[in-house]
């Protein structure tokens, strides 16, 4: 029965890559002039404290930030690694904090991935990081993944970035 699995967990591999290399490949990550520049944030917490002064006031702080590094460094890829909503704070559904957060990249259309921490979630009562990864997935930027089930949390995965030419 071992055999089975096996040859049964082969075909589920090749058919996710069937889904999913086309979906990367009609607009692959590509060096340009040698070099591919990304821009990291991490621990940005929008959402933390909505109720208070403090935590609004902590959210357009941060939005100045991304976008004065995002037009000074004007990379080619934004990766969010973790803790970018303090969603088990959030009051509402937290997609609304998403859209506020992913808004500099989409202006500048700027492609993105993230990759989740222990504060992403989507709210209190309103979902998971599987739901908050199936929105992220829909806006046409985002090169966000599930990971694979053998692997612990939702978004433990790579993205081929290819040379030029």
């Amino acid at each position: 029965s071992s055999g089975i699995n096996a040859e049964y967990g082969d075909k589920m591999k090749l058919l996710l890559c069937l889904l999913v290399v086309p979906l990367l490949a009609a607009h692959p990550l590509t060096f340009k002039d040698g070099k591919f520049k990304i821009v990291q944030f991490t621990d940005l917490h929008y959402g933390e404290d909505e109720f208070t002064p403090w935590g609004p006031i902590q959210d357009k702080n941060s939005d100045h930030v991304m976008h004065v590094v995002l037009a000074s460094e004007d990379p080619d890829f934004v990766l969010f690694t973790g803790d970018v909503l303090t969603g088990n704070n959030i009051d509402a559904n937290a997609t609304e904090y998403w859209k506020y957060v992913l808004s500099p990249c989409v202006q500048r259309s700027t492609p993105w991935a993230h990759v989740f921490g222990n504060h992403d979630d989507l709210s209190k009562e309103k979902g998971d990081r599987e739901t908050l990864m199936s929105y992220d997935m829909t806006y046409n930027l985002s090169y966000s993944q599930r990971g694979e089930a053998s692997l612990p949390g939702v978004s433990n995965y790579f993205i081929p970035i290819y040379r030029e030419g």
